[in-house]
């Protein structure tokens, strides 16, 4: 029985040239952070196997000497073996990679580097790598196993491939080197390492699995809906898997969805227990009802939460401002049909919303 620490996708060298400084500063750092953690869980785990399926860098070009050395500084501290993948974000060209080369210039000794489709033993374990050649690609690296499969000889057999599982990643122009489930059950591996979808799978700890994708170490964006995690795989004798995984991340990405009924204080639902503030980028989407009051003070409230977090988003269009009688007879003379109109609306927000609107209008001349 072994251990395999598995993760990839951890896009060290991602930019963040939209944030300020600071904060783009905290977000590359992060990335970095992941990758010790991850080294340090399959170290705090006994593994003896650490696999990066692909994506380690962000981009091909461009990635500073001090980058490939604090990453060998990283790799170097894990106690077992180093098996990396080039994904398509960080490809091996058929010309061959100036990013590559430079990696293994300051690599480990502890650390593999796939340069080609190929099988790699160690301690009794066979890993396969399907390498990606470009960016995109409407065919998956799996063919050269199909027309080479490997033959049954005591090992146990790890195959490691990078790009969209059909039906589990979002690929609708199947441009990410797609594979489906059937095809990579029908390779004779015990178990397939995958790399490129930011969401893991399977999505809980499980057993007798085949197919695992650890997600990505470190969330990489509001959009990236994972948790920044690393899987921890137990192959037992019988060459069956068992999936555990452990946290990572040091940067989450939150979005809460808010809804604020008629009455309610806003200042009474910005409240956030659980979340960390100082590792949190926080995005709000608020919709409900404010008094008119609030609505117009919302703002400050916004800023003094700001405070707490990392970074904080806050998409209110959804939120609209209670319409009050005073209100009703500020914009229309009362007791006339449509005052009246108007206030029988009231238990009909909608309603009363759109009538409203529309009287704003008609006296703009709209």
């Amino acid at each position: 029985m072994f251990q395999i620490l598995l993760t990839g996708d951890v896009h060290l060298g991602r930019s963040y040239q939209k944030e300020p400084p600071q904060l783009a500063e905290r977000l590359s750092s992060a990335r970095f952070e992941a990758l010790e953690n991850a080294v340090a869980a399959g170290n705090r785990e006994g593994c003896r196997f650490l696999v990066i399926a692909g994506d380690l860098y962000d981009r091909v070009s461009a990635i500073p000497v001090e980058y490939h050395k604090r990453v060998a500084a990283i790799l170097g501290e894990f106690e077992g073996h180093v098996l990396v993948l080039p994904g398509n974000h960080d490809y091996l060209s058929a010309e061959g990679s100036d990013l590559w080369r430079k990696f293994q210039e300051h690599s480990p000794s502890n650390t593999f580097l796939f340069r080609e489709n190929g099988r790699k033993v160690i301690d009794g374990v066979a890993f396969y790598g399907c390498i990606c050649h470009d960016k995109h690609s409407a065919q998956n690296a799996l063919g050269w196993l199909r027309e080479q499969p490997p033959a049954e000889d005591g090992l146990v057999h790890i195959g490691i491939a990078h790009g969209a599982i059909e039906g589990l990643s979002y690929d609708a122009k199947q441009q990410y080197y797609t594979m489906t489930e059937a095809e990579l059950l029908g390779l004779p591996m015990d178990a397939w390492l995958i790399g490129h979808t930011h969401v893991a799978y399977p999505a809980a700890d499980a057993v007798g699995c085949r197919i695992f994708n650890a997600g990505t170490p470190q969330q990489t964006d509001i959009a990236d809906n994972s948790r920044g995690e690393a899987f921890v795989l137990q192959v037992a004798d019988d060459r069956s898997v068992a999936c555990r995984r452990v946290r990572t991340g040091v940067v989450d990405f939150v979005r809460r969805d808010v809804s604020v009924a008629q009455g309610e204080p806003l200042a009474d639902k910005l409240s956030f227990p659980g979340l960390e503030g100082a590792r949190t980028v926080l995005r709000l989407h608020l919709t409900g009802v404010l008094s008119p009051e609030e609505y117009e003070s919302r703002q400050a409230l916004y800023r003094c939460l700001e405070d707490s977090f990392l970074k904080l988003e806050v998409e209110d269009t959804g939120l609209r401002r209670a319409i009050t009688p005073a209100m009703i007879d500020q914009e229309t003379m009362p007791g006339t049909r449509i005052n009246q109109l108007l206030k029988h609306y009231a238990q009909q927000p909608e309603l009363l919303d759109l009538a409203y609107e529309l009287v704003l209008a008609c006296k703009g001349g709209k």
